[in-house]
């Protein structure tokens, strides 16, 4: 969607740019279009989008007849109507849907006298370049390294950055089931709606474990701390020859992080049996049932 947003930007002679200027922009501009009350949820996305990805957005003036002289992000100060009020289109004496070419003459910048203390300071702080005549003007996208839209460096920029988890390859690797390795990763976020956190909000249910009714089903009680798939977990690591080492959830995902790395058969074999206990035991817990079916 913000590709489309970059695409009004500048413009560009496809069928579908000429078609949103001509039935929704009509003769305003992308960055001051209302969005109407009964108009598609694409468009409506689209405008409710704009704030988002305004400021990423830099024009650079050559003769500027492309380039709104009020709602584009061509002056250092960013979009002028949006630091200044609309007093100072009326100071200016020029139309709001003007362009920059308008106070572009040859090739330096040709405002009028200022009237008002703001158009004195949107003067003052004109670009550092001059125009040029002979140039189109350029729109630049700021978070890639070649000012041109790319997916990839929009979402570095919107998104915080973390750092890949340990277990990143123990649940997503290229032989993965994707059902076994969804509800993996679930586990392992201990996001799994164990009897301990249903309590939390339901003092009527029974906390006790429904595999071997002796301990509380805690998140890390059933995988593998549970008599009975400590038992299934055991014989099929015995199969596999990597005898069990009987460490709590959390320090076997670290253990199973650091040992099961590569492309091996063994240790591709070792990630799938993971995911498969793992869900063959949600399978066993009524609680997560609807997790299981969901994913089916």
């Amino acid at each position: 969607m913000i590709r489309y947003i970059w695409i009004l930007s500048f413009g560009t002679n496809n069928l579908w740019y000429s078609w949103i200027k001509a039935y929704h922009l009509k003769n305003s501009n992308l960055w001051e279009a209302k969005t109407p009350c009964t108009c598609s949820w694409n468009w409506r996305k689209l405008l409710h989008l704009r704030p988002l990805v305004r400021l990423i957005i830099q024009h650079y003036i050559g003769n500027g007849s492309s380039t709104s002289l009020w709602f584009n992000n061509w002056h250092p100060d960013g979009p002028l109507l949006l630091k200044w009020s609309p007093r100072v289109v009326y100071d200016s004496g020029l139309p709001i849907h003007v362009t920059v070419s308008s106070i572009v003459h040859g090739d330096s910048w040709s405002w009028s006298a200022a009237m008002s203390i703001d158009l004195f300071e949107i003067k003052s702080h004109m670009p550092s370049y001059n125009p040029n005549s002979n140039v189109n003007d350029r729109a630049c996208w700021l978070h890639s390294s070649n000012g041109t839209y790319s997916a990839s460096s929009t979402l570095a920029s919107l998104r915080t950055p973390h750092p890949f988890v340990p277990w990143f390859k123990l649940v997503w690797f290229p032989q993965n089931i994707p059902r076994m390795s969804f509800i993996l990763w679930v586990a392992i976020r201990g996001r799994l709606s164990t009897q301990d956190r249903i309590y939390k909000y339901d003092p009527m249910a029974v906390t006790t474990c429904v595999l071997c009714n002796t301990h509380p089903e805690s998140h890390a009680h059933p995988f593998f701390e549970c008599l009975f798939s400590r038992a299934i977990w055991t014989q099929l690591m015995n199969i596999y020859g990597s005898p069990w080492n009987g460490l709590c959830w959390n320090a076997f995902i670290d253990w199973a992080s650091t040992h099961c790395r590569g492309n091996s058969p063994t240790i591709i074999a070792n990630k799938l049996c993971l995911g498969v206990a793992v869900e063959s035991v949600c399978r066993l817990l009524p609680a997560h049932l609807v997790l299981v079916r969901w994913t089916s």
